[in-house]
């Protein structure tokens, strides 16, 4: 494994990152078995990067990124019969020039080629969907069908779910079971899975189902950024309940909500 070296931060208003020559490290990823790319989980909880050594949580859905020393045409495939399967795949193409105090990068699409002193590099973003526990191989092919690398994905089925209910970035303590939140309320409701082993399980899409009972009292408006939690309207004063259960329904769990003027 290596830390990701490359950070300035990032102007997140405008949803841009800034790159630079910063000393600290952001994110993590995994090395391929054969040294020629790294692969990480990307999106919720993973914005810079994690390593696959966190498994995969079946019946869900992980964005693994894979960088490298690659000018491109490269393919994602899963062998069949595996835990899981390759569902989309995206690859991004910059042409860059310039030296580190001046740089220019520009984004290419499939077929052009890089001008006269600039360099080409690509990164590409495979969703693979964890079907069932068992491990899968990720391999990355060339235009020939060669193995340029490959890595292990782990999925195991969830069987616990931890909630949590924050409102203006505050936690909010359940008393007797219940948490009290105020109308109009600014919260939400996060979820984090683990395995029999009680390991932390990762996803980024299509991993959790939230069940709203009294939608007139809370309901889920849907979370824009993650797929981990979900961001509650909180309309008027009453009781209501919240099943969350994982994808595969092997995990529940449940959240009581009491709502004050």
């Amino acid at each position: 494994m290596r830390p990701y070296a490359f950070a300035c931060l990032l102007a997140l208003a405008s949803f841009t990152l800034v790159a630079g020559a910063c000393n600290f490290k952001l994110g993590d990823d995994t090395e391929g078995e054969m040294g020629n790319l790294h692969f990480a989980y990307s999106g919720p909880g993973c914005f810079f990067g994690c390593s696959l050594d966190k498994k995969a949580m079946q019946g869900a859905k992980v964005s693994v990124s894979v960088s490298g020393d690659t000018t491109g045409g490269l393919t994602g495939s899963i062998d069949e019969d595996g835990a899981a399967t390759v569902s989309t795949q995206m690859e991004t193409c910059t042409c860059s020039s310039g030296d580190k105090s001046t740089s220019h990068s520009r984004i290419v699409h499939g077929g052009e080629h890089c001008e006269s002193g600039e360099t080409m590099k690509c990164t590409m973003t495979v969703e693979v969907a964890a079907l069932r526990e068992g491990f899968s191989k990720l391999k990355v092919l060339d235009g020939k069908g060669a193995v340029v690398d490959q890595v292990d994905i782990a999925v195991r089925p969830a069987t616990r779910l931890d909630l949590a209910v924050t409102s203006k970035e505050s936690a909010v303590e359940p008393k007797d079971g219940v948490y009290t939140l105020k109308k109009h309320a600014d919260a939400k409701i996060s979820v984090k899975a683990f395995d029999s082993d009680g390991d932390e399980l990762y996803w980024s899409r299509e991993g959790l189902k939230f069940d709203y009972d009294n939608e007139s009292v809370v309901s889920g408006s849907g979370a824009i950024f993650s797929a981990t939690y979900d961001a509650l309207t909180v309309l008027s004063e009453g009781d209501a309940n919240v099943a969350v259960v994982c994808a595969g329904e092997t995990a529940r769990a449940a959240a009581r909500f009491h709502v004050t003027p």
